[in-house]
């Protein structure tokens, strides 16, 4: 079905007032999409149809093997149940297929300091762990805490990036190397 330019115009205005007023109410992790669209009176779709999202999927294929790599949108400081069932539904029907499987999310699931980040609900990493270790997922790589950390559980190797800014001393990046069926990780500060 197609819509007429002013009629999605529409659509997206009432949208970004919606979001307007649930950032304020709730918090910018406090309403979700489903929230945003039944606030504007719209269909989940329909979000995702005007803004798109940021979970996605990709793999790196070789003459030697192929690599899965998953990026969950985790910016709002929860995946919610849509975004986990679709993370396990991948990992249970893709894994399988794959040499070994990273992920990758902004939000850093171990906090080591006081921060105003947001944090993930503890239930959602418990969740989250239990999928990593069921499926084998071999390294998570996680958004910046201000200083980077490694935490092995299990068979997942967990990386913590530095922040990537200027004027930090400890301001940096994360270099994977994947080289005679091995992978390493180097932390390289600016």
């Amino acid at each position: 079905m197609r819509y007429k330019a002013d009629q999605k115009e529409e659509t997206r205005r009432k949208m970004l007032e919606a979001a307007g007023r649930g950032f304020r109410s709730h918090g910018y992790s406090g309403i979700g999409v489903d929230g945003l669209a039944k606030a504007a009176d719209v269909t989940s779709g329909a979000f995702y149809s005007h803004f798109g999202s940021s979970t996605y999927i990709f793999t790196i294929k070789t003459n030697v093997a192929s690599d899965l790599f998953i990026c969950l949108d985790t910016g709002g400081g929860t995946l919610g149940n849509k975004q986990l069932d679709w993370l396990e539904d991948k990992l249970q029907s893709l894994r399988p297929d794959y040499r070994r499987c990273i992920v990758f999310t902004h939000n850093n699931f171990f906090r080591f300091q006081h921060t105003s980040s947001t944090n993930p609900l503890v239930e959602e990493l418990q969740i989250l762990m239990d999928l990593f270790t069921k499926y084998q997922v071999n390294m998570v790589v996680t958004g910046h805490d201000h200083e980077h950390d490694v935490e092995l559980f299990g068979n997942t190797t967990y990386l913590v990036m530095d922040a990537l800014k200027d004027g930090l001393s400890n301001s940096g990046y994360l270099q994977l190397i994947i080289e005679n069926g091995n992978i390493e990780y180097k932390f390289i500060n600016l």
